[in-house]
């Protein structure tokens, strides 16, 4: 991809961020909430990395570190949570998730674009059915462990079907 086009979507993505926190703090900030966004980011990192690793891409951790924290800083200001609590959130937020980290790999060059697309859905899918999982978890013990359980073969799968000899 053209670098002029990277720094573009670099600063579309600085832009989403600076708006975002700018929100985040006039409106109502809490320490809770900051939190949250940061144990996300050090949870999902390594996971979402691996998965890029597996499926391909270069600079793994960096890139899914800067998806991750692009994709959880910038929901601090655009909360979803008025959609409804859990499902129609859940779902806003992995398409919003998968485009704005689709755009930070296409930044970090970790593959060409359409494989970017492809590895950000593919991680948002999976990282959102292990949250289907956690959510149904309390509830029903069966349910929520047999769809993280799920979740842990979504997340495997790549080791089994990317072709690493090319």
């Amino acid at each position: 991809m053209n670098t002029r086009v990277r720094a573009l979507l670099a600063g579309f993505l600085s832009f989403l961020v600076a708006v975002s926190l700018y929100r985040f703090f006039t409106g109502a900030a809490s320490t809770t909430t900051l939190w949250n966004v940061a144990i996300g980011i050090i949870v999902w990192t390594f996971p979402k990395g691996a998965l890029i690793r597996f499926m391909g891409g270069r600079r793994y951790y960096q890139s899914a570190f800067l998806a991750n924290a692009t994709s959880e800083i910038s929901s601090l200001g655009f909360p979803l949570s008025p959609l409804g609590v859990p499902w129609p959130a859940l779902g806003a937020s992995m398409v919003v998730s998968t485009i704005i980290e689709a755009i930070a790999l296409i930044v970090m060059g970790t593959a060409r674009a359409p494989a970017c697309l492809v590895i950000s859905l593919y991680m948002n899918f999976f990282a959102h059915v292990f949250l289907v999982g956690w959510f149904l978890w309390p509830n029903h013990h069966w349910v929520g462990g047999g769809v993280i359980f799920f979740s842990f073969l979504i997340f495997i799968l790549p080791i089994f079907i990317v072709d690493r000899s090319v």
